[in-house]
């Protein structure tokens, strides 16, 4: 399954739609620690119809934090 790149705001406000409770992002120690190297989304196809013909369509964030919170079994 393909999902799109996004921050850890994004995943806390899905979760936080799926969960009907309020999530917060917080920062990883390791990210405060570790630099992180430049990231220039080159692994995403510019051209994403043959993705879609493969994969069918991406999935939103909500639909992968819905399939976390299913295969959990989160409440």
């Amino acid at each position: 399954m393909l999902y799109a790149p996004v921050t850890p705001t994004d995943m806390a406000s899905a979760f936080t739609r799926v969960l009907g409770r309020p999530i917060v992002a917080r920062p990883a120690l390791l990210f405060a620690v570790l630099p992180l190297p430049a990231r220039k989304g080159g692994y995403i196809s510019r051209d994403t119809q043959k993705q879609k013909d493969l994969f069918g369509q991406t999935p939103t964030i909500d639909d992968a934090v819905a399939g976390i919170r299913r295969d959990k079994g989160l409440t």
